[in-house]
């Protein structure tokens, strides 16, 4: 089986998952490996927790939609854009994704 962030990047790839959502890959990672009780419990977990994600962004001050026109990876890992640490969020594809 693959791992979550393979089958991630695969539903990403086939358009399962939409990519103008900020930070999918991470948040969609998290839903499908919290622990549910059952299969049931994790399809309507794994919805829900998202829901709660983006309803929270879309509802803060800078929201969701100002980052629908934007390049995608790119609005934040553009070598400009800093971790709380001061590190620069740099362009390697690998930071977020197995890359094989």
């Amino acid at each position: 089986a693959p791992s979550a962030e393979r089958a991630i990047d695969r539903a990403i790839a086939l358009g399962q998952i939409p990519t103008d959502l900020p930070f999918v890959p991470r948040e969609a990672v998290a839903a499908v490996t919290a622990s549910y009780a059952s299969h049931d419990a994790a399809l309507s977990g794994i919805d829900a927790q998202l829901r709660q994600v983006y309803r929270a962004q879309a509802s803060s001050p800078s929201g969701i939609l100002a980052h629908i026109d934007t390049p995608g990876c790119f609005r934040c890992h553009d070598d400009n854009h800093t971790t709380p640490e001061g590190a620069a969020l740099g362009q390697d594809c690998e930071s977020c994704h197995e890359v094989s």
